[in-house]
Order: structure tokens, then C-alpha cells, then sequence
């Protein structure tokens, strides 16, 4: 009995420790379904008039060469109508607020948000009746941005769109030192403005992200039949 007690804790621990952690592959396709043993990162609250440019939530998840994000709104995401919407994910990739631009305001305005952070890169997802209007990435300072980067992976469905950002296209015009180095942590944060509510902005607070973490992710398939015997008590 106390042999199989060990048998049980040893395939236990490695069942936490392997399987657990599996791999995880997000496919920019606009179908979901990858996405859902991502933690939610950031949750927002119905704040906007209008909906399809209210943002819900933001999940994140990173490799070592790719960061990519799943941004949710209550209504319709990028919706294929005869409004302008634009979408914007902020990255404070040195996690320092003294680079980068400060989001607490915006074109003389205070935001509202809580805890501001130095974004240092956004990238945005412009649509403009219903066709793209400018999928790019900005490098930012604190009186500056620079457009580094366009025409990124993206896809929208539902209520939901998608992003995947090489790291490789996150080349800053200046040094802010080491980023995107897996374990490394970075703030995440978002906004949206649009023509449907008289371009009324929607700020999201930020979240922490650990670049390259693995993602806890349910176990695919049927127990071994060793660890059925031993469920089992055989």
C-alpha cells in the first residue's frame, strides 16, 4: 500500500508539472477557442454608450519570440459598419514609468486610470467603413511616437479580436535596455476611440505580464492505463 502510495504521489507531481503545462499555440484565425486557458488579464467595466467600442477584457500570452493579445468588448469587435474604431493594446516594456508616455493623459485630458504606466509601444487596429484603417506599431516616448511596424497578424469574430506581435518587430529608435527576455515582466493596458459615440474614449487600467510564462492548461486525452490501475486501486 505504501509502495503504491509513492507510485500515486510520483505520477501526481508529474502529471502538475508536465501536463499541466503543456504547450499552448494561439493560431490567429478569429476562432477562440485556443484562448480559453488564458487567464484574463485585465476586466473593464461597461463604461461606454457604445458598445462595440467599450472594451471588456484583455487576455495576453507570450513565447520567447511573440506576444500576442485577445481583446473583448461588450458589443461587436471592429465591426464592418460605416463608423471608425480604433483599437489599442499599450505595452510598458521596461516596466518603468519614467519611459515611455505617461497614459494618465491623453491630447490635454486626464484618462482617469489609476495606476498609469510609461507605454513604450502600442499597437493599433484602425477600421474605417469596415476596411482597415491603420494596423501599426508605435514606438513612443514621452513627447513622441514613431511609427516601427505595420500590417500585423490580426483577426476579429464576434465579440473578440486577436493579435500576434513578433518581438522582432518591436525595435525601439532608442535604448531602453533589455525586453521581451522570458520571465520578464511587463504592464499591459488598452484603449479605444471611436466616430460611433462622438470618439468618447475607453481607458482600461494595466496588468502585469510575464513574458514566456507557461499557462496552466486542462489535459487533453485519456489517463494511462498505469494511472487508471492505480485510481482504480489495482
Amino acid at each position: 500500500m505504501k509502495t503504491r502510495a509513492i507510485i500515486y504521489f510520483a505520477i501526481m507531481l508529474f502529471l502538475v508539472s508536465n501536463l499541466a503545462y503543456s504547450a499552448l499555440e494561439i493560431k490567429i484565425d478569429g476562432n477562440f477557442d485556443d484562448w480559453k486557458d488564458v487567464p484574463v488579464l485585465i476586466e473593464d467595466p461597461d463604461d461606454v454608450e457604445e458598445d462595440d467600442g467599450d472594451i471588456k477584457e484583455i487576455r495576453a500570452f507570450s513565447t520567447e519570440d511573440t506576444i500576442y493579445f485577445m481583446l473583448t468588448v461588450y458589443g461587436e469587435a471592429a465591426p464592418a459598419d460605416d463608423q471608425r474604431y480604433y483599437y489599442h493594446v499599450l505595452i510598458d516594456a521596461d516596466n518603468n514609468f519614467k519611459t515611455g508616455y505617461d497614459n494618465s493623459v491623453y491630447e490635454g485630458n486626464d484618462t482617469g486610470v489609476k495606476n498609469p504606466i510609461g507605454v513604450d509601444f502600442y499597437a493599433q487596429i484602425g477600421r474605417r467603413n469596415g476596411a482597415d484603417d491603420g494596423i501599426e506599431v508605435y514606438f513612443l516616448t514621452a513627447n513622441t511616437g514613431d511609427v516601427i511596424g505595420e500590417g500585423f497578424e490580426w483577426l476579429a469574430g464576434g465579440d473578440s479580436l486577436e493579435i500576434a506581435l513578433p518581438f522582432e518587430m518591436l525595435i525601439p529608435l532608442q535604448d531602453i535596455g533589455n525586453i521581451f527576455i522570458p520571465k520578464q515582466k511587463v504592464m499591459i493596458a488598452a484603449f479605444q476611440e471611436g466616430s460611433a459615440n462622438d470618439w468618447e474614449v475607453d481607458w482600461t487600467e494595466s496588468g502585469e505580464h510575464v513574458i514566456a510564462a507557461p499557462i496552466a492548461v486542462e489535459p487533453i486525452g485519456k489517463l494511462s492505463s498505469m494511472w487508471g490501475q492505480i485510481k482504480r486501486g489495482e
